[in-house]
């Protein structure tokens, strides 16, 4: 966490709005892009609980302890946000299906047919992957967090989300070589 972070965090939690705002701003691209994945792709119901879990946050925002970063306790939010809609909801897709989306930035803008159809199969790849270890690699890549947090966010030993991640890299790397990608 930078120092401007670090500030805007001392500011919100002692009760400055203003400073929550801008915090939530910093976490905004991250957080939509979280959910856009998790709802494959529906902008809109990833909106919607981008939005919802940040209302969580600005009523919970005194509860927050710095003992752990602000954006695990962020992403912690956003995953059990995202699990309760899908108790709520019986046509969305698990908690751990995901539709990865690698390419998201500037370096696939549609212009080359080659680098659609490798983003293509590197999100089918990435599917493939089985539940758990899609999850991991999916905090990692959007939220950038410690697989301390991860294994956390899980429920299970840091060694475990490790392992998890290094058998979907070793997946990935084969499915790749395979698929000569």
């Amino acid at each position: 966490m930078d120092s401007r972070e670090s500030n805007l965090l001392a500011q919100a939690i002692n009760g400055d709005r203003k400073a929550l705002g801008a915090l939530l701003e910093l976490h905004y691209h991250p957080l939509f892009g979280y959910f856009c994945s998790l709802t494959k792709g529906d902008a809109a119901r990833a909106e919607d609980l981008t939005q919802e879990t940040i209302i969580k946050v600005i009523g919970n925002i005194e509860k927050y302890r710095p003992v752990t970063e602000f954006k695990y306790w962020l992403f912690r939010i956003a995953r059990n946000t995202y699990i309760d809609l899908y108790r709520k909801k019986s046509d969305q897709p698990g908690p751990n299906e995901f539709d990865f989306s690698l390419v998201q930035s500037g370096e696939d803008t549609g212009k080359n047919l080659e680098s659609r159809e490798f983003s293509q199969k590197v999100r089918a790849a990435i599917n493939a992957l089985p539940d758990e270890q899609k999850e991991v690699v999916l905090l990692k890549v959007y939220a950038d967090l410690t697989f301390k947090e991860i294994s956390e966010i899980q429920g299970c030993p840091i060694n475990t989300a490790l392992a998890r991640m290094r058998y979907a890299l070793m997946a990935l790397k084969k499915t790749i070589r395979k698929e000569s990608l």
